[in-house]
């Protein structure tokens, strides 16, 4: 108890601010074996309790070397695994004791927020720090025991610190995802923390909004779907049976809680591209509320650029799956299919999931004769590959809807002229763009083509009952000078070809040229 009294002096004297010039007490611990020795003392003895303080200076100090740091944190982490420094409770007496543990768990609270700001600092002391505090979260929740009590607010400030919108932390999200995401208790934690941390920070600049947006993605990014058939089983934590954490759906919510806050944000072009390509696959089936997504989704159809491709996908399966009514989808569509996707990036994403929206017998005959005649529309100013695959996507759209045979039979009746064509490429209104009173025309400027494989297409066009089974239109899709060329090469040759046997000339004229005799002498 006399140790304990003393020691709770000393500590009071120091908290309340000794005439101490703690940069004096750094320059006094240059060494790691002096910082080891004070470490053993402190340990041993709550005598030495005051020379906690100067170790946190240590990791404090913005001069301090990395070995030293280490070597401070390290020693503080001895220190606090053998005194255990507990909050006390409200009730608790003032005691000197109960003093002395008070400022005991003020010194661990700075500690912390000290190792925190370590994540800034080079790579190697941010996966230290990140380590530590890590354990600290490991021992708090062991010191609870038998109780199950997660150090929820250790850890929400950790993931704040990860992805606080300052620094980019690529290494150490890695080294995150890698060592602690595995753990089911620790990622439902960390999205519940993000759920919160997200919508609470506050984005000075659209740099602040990239820095931020990219270390929270690529926490999400990493982060496997919830599981659906198997309960949770891996956790950092030891989890009593019968608790929630042990539940799929309680991993489900905060999945969605996450993934919405996120969403919400003014996400950069790139991370909406990466977002938008996993959402239908990734995403969507594992949220609560799929519904709650029609306006990112709508909001992302409306903009320009490869953006509504990408989200084409997912919109339908709200439409389809999750009964949403959007009455725009199929013109929106429409106006996608113009010369340029034909160029784009995502063009075979693109192409077969447009292939797969057209699918439905139940769409009407002047819808069908719009996307009919816009195809054959784009085979004019496509590349060999894509008027191969535009041949195969307009025959099984014909085929799929026999109502529509009649844009054919025009053709071979002649009943359009070519300079009267009365279907409008401009026009807004599918209703009213004409392509059910013009032809597709179009599939005959094919039949000349130079390359082999396209002119053989249109020709299947002709046939009376379009007998052939629909393409498959996957690998068409894909379909580009390099692998078309590509295939040329890898075709055998039948026959080799004869070589040309002539008579090379031994004479100026020929036996029955006139001419031949004036030159004898």
């Amino acid at each position: 108890m006399a140790n304990t009294a003393a020691a709770s002096g000393g500590a009071r004297k120091k908290h309340k601010g000794a005439q101490k010039d703690l940069s004096e007490a750094v320059k006094a611990l240059g060494t790691v074996d002096k910082i080891k020795a004070l470490g053993k003392k402190i340990a041993g003895s709550l005598e030495h309790a005051n020379g906690i303080v100067d170790l946190l200076a240590v990791v404090e100090s913005e001069h301090t070397a990395a070995e030293l740091k280490v070597a401070a944190s390290q020693a503080l982490v001895s220190a606090f695994a053998q005194h255990k420094p507990a909050k006390p409770e409200k009730g608790d007496p003032q005691t000197a004791a109960g003093k002395l543990m008070q400022w005991l768990h003020e010194q661990y609270l700075a500690f912390i927020t000290a190792l925190l700001t370590l994540f800034s600092k080079e790579e190697a002391l941010q996966k230290f720090a990140l380590d530590t505090v890590m354990g600290f979260v490991k021992s708090e929740a062991a010191a609870a025991a038998p109780q199950y009590c997660f150090p929820h607010n250790m850890f929400d400030r950790v993931v704040a610190a990860l992805v606080e919108p300052s620094t980019d932390r690529e290494t150490l999200l890695s080294h995150f995802n890698e060592q602690y995401i595995k753990f089911d208790d620790l990622r439902h934690n960390c999205l519940k923390a993000l759920a919160k941390v997200i919508p609470a920070t506050k984005l000075a600049d659209e740099d602040a909004t990239q820095i931020f947006c990219n270390n929270v993605f690529m926490i999400l990014h990493h982060l496997p779907s919830p599981a659906t058939d198997t309960p949770p089983s891996s956790f950092y934590v030891k989890t009593p049976k019968g608790h929630a954490l042990r539940e799929a759906a309680t991993h489900r919510r905060v999945f969605s809680d996450c993934w919405m806050a996120f969403l919400a944000l003014p996400l950069p072009m790139e991370i909406l591209k990466a977002v938008l390509t996993a959402l239908n696959d990734d995403i969507l089936p594992h949220l609560t509320q799929p519904k709650l997504l029609l306006d990112f989704l709508t909001d992302a159809y409306n903009t320009s650029g490869p953006i509504p491709i990408l989200a084409l996908h997912s919109l339908f399966t709200l439409i389809y799956q999750h009964n949403l009514d959007y009455p725009d989808f199929y013109p929106k569509l429409y106006a996608l299919f113009k010369p340029s996707v034909l160029f784009a990036r995502h063009r075979a994403r693109f192409f077969t999931l447009a292939h797969t929206f057209l699918t439905s017998t139940h769409l009407p005959a002047y819808l069908v004769a719009a996307f009919a005649k816009r195809i054959a529309r784009l085979m004019l100013v496509a590349p060999p590959g894509g008027q191969i695959m535009l041949t195969q996507l307009l025959y099984n759209l014909l085929k799929r809807h026999p109502a529509c045979k009649f844009l054919i039979h025009r053709i071979a009746a002649g009943s359009i002229e070519l300079a009267r064509d009365p279907y409008q490429p401009d026009a807004t209104d599918l209703v009213h763009c004409g392509a059910m009173e013009s032809s597709v025309w179009e599939t005959q400027s094919l039949l000349n083509h130079y390359h082999p494989s396209v002119p053989g297409l249109p020709v299947l066009l002709q046939t009376p009952a379009l007998r052939k089974q629909e393409f498959r239109i996957e690998k068409a899709a894909k379909l580009t000078y390099s692998t078309l060329l590509q295939k040329e090469f890898k075709k055998p040759l039948g026959e080799t070809p004869p070589a040309t046997v002539f008579t090379p000339a031994n004479t100026l004229f020929a036996p029955t040229d006139p001419t031949r005799d004036l030159f004898k002498w």
